[in-house]
């Protein structure tokens, strides 16, 4: 195992798995949804 327990990662999801031992993913979640073209960006305070 090449990374801590529990690690979140957060950016481009691409660069960060080709680093991961797949022995070691027990859960992927991409989000916001891949290539949606869409803002999710929320206001300040919501």
């Amino acid at each position: 195992m090449n990374i801590a327990n529990k690690t979140i990662f957060t950016g481009d999801n691409l660069p960060i798995l080709r680093g991961i031992n797949s022995e070691c993913i027990d859960l992927i979640y991409p989000d916001p949804p891949f290539n949606s073209k869409t803002n999710y960006a929320a206001p300040i305070g919501s």
